[in-house]
């Protein structure tokens, strides 16, 4: 059996962007968005079990290929 694995950050990558821009008090550069994907803790999940966390977790977190596009996204959607 050959099932895909999903990264799943453990706190999610989201809260860790987020927090990381509340307490600098304004938008990161982009270095520091990667900075903060390519240090976080994940796990490799089977789809099931990371749409399962998800759902739990009741918010989506950031997709780690696209972090710096989605971060700007969740920027101008709360502005």
């Amino acid at each position: 059996m050959n099932e895909d694995l999903y990264l799943c950050f453990i706190p999610p990558l989201v809260q860790l962007i987020i927090s990381a821009h509340n307490k600098k008090g304004s938008q990161l550069t982009r270095e520091e968005v990667e900075s903060i994907r390519d240090s976080g803790t994940c796990i490799a999940l089977p789809a099931d079990s990371a749409r399962s966390m998800a759902e739990e977790r009741g918010y989506k977190d950031f997709n780690p290929e696209r972090v710096w596009d989605e971060y700007l996204h969740y920027l101008n959607e709360t502005t």
